[in-house]
């Protein structure tokens, strides 16, 4: 099925492709697994959402505020820029494995080596934008224009099962599960389409700082650190995600637990919510 989609695109279509143009599906948090056979489910890794960009040159990868961190990985997207397709707009999760083979944030956080990319959607391919179409659809697509392409992986699913899959992933340590309606076009924001149930982990970071708020706000993002080898060291920032009621402090400690996503820049690292 996907390979037939794939022979049938082609470059009559020409538009820029800017990561703006394409906004990422928002994945809904919910407390339970559930069952059903009209979705699948997915491992949510523990690391940060890229957007995978090529436009007839180099691949580009985006982070999710739109800062181009291509620099940093160019050992992942001069693999990326071997598919046979000049064109597409693929989406996954930027991650570093530990030595059980698992995502680690806290070794992606700290800029080590050896990242992976796991894609899980395809929006683009060629002249075709792919958003549209069903997600099962999409992913064989994506599937098919991979193939073995290291250290790209392809995030396969388990279809219906999800309370055994989500069993198998908190027993193996892992971030959490990803469900996902499999007839779901990819709109873009925050639906009922992309649930995730989270295996409880908690890491702790030193508060030291804000920057100041805007629109009568007490303040827009608090300036996190880590102690390191016995050092405090800045880690990035957290923008969203505060209880809005109360005084500022009650909004700093107000807050469920949340994915910490580094994103670098050429300025600075920045923490946002995933």
């Amino acid at each position: 099925m996907g390979e037939k989609l794939i022979k049938k695109h082609d470059l009559t279509t020409r538009r820029v492709l800017s990561c703006y143009k394409f906004p990422l599906q928002i994945v809904k948090r919910i407390k339970e697994p559930f069952d059903s056979n009209d979705w699948l489910f997915e491992i949510k890794h523990d690391g940060f959402r890229v957007l995978a960009i090529r436009d007839g040159g180099s691949t580009r990868f985006f982070s999710r505020s739109g800062h181009d961190i291509s620099r940093q990985h160019r050992h992942i997207t001069s693999g990326l820029d071997e598919l046979p397709a000049e064109r597409f707009v693929i989406d996954g999760e930027l991650v570093v494995l530990d030595d059980d083979g698992r995502s680690n944030f806290a070794k992606l956080a700290h800029g080590r080596t050896g990242t992976h990319y796991y894609a899980f959607d395809i929006l683009l391919l060629n002249a075709d934008d792919l958003r549209d179409s069903p997600l099962e659809a999409r992913k064989a697509i994506l599937k098919a224009l991979l193939g073995e392409c290291d250290p790209v992986r392809y995030t396969d699913h388990v279809i219906g099962n999800g309370i055994a899959f989500f069993g198998l992933v908190k027993r193996s340590g892992l971030e959490g599960m990803v469900a996902k309606r499999r007839a779901s076009t990819y709109s873009g924001a925050l639906t009922d389409d992309w649930l995730k149930v989270k295996c409880l982990r908690v890491h702790d970071f030193v508060v030291g700082g804000l920057i100041t708020g805007e629109d009568g706000q007490p303040f827009s993002a608090l300036l996190l650190g880590e102690f390191i080898e016995g050092e405090l060291r800045y880690v990035g920032t957290v923008e969203s995600g505060f209880n809005r009621g109360g005084n500022p402090r009650d909004r700093a400690y107000g807050q469920d637990h949340h994915d910490l996503a580094l994103q670098r820049s050429d300025t600075r690292d920045r923490c946002e919510i995933l």
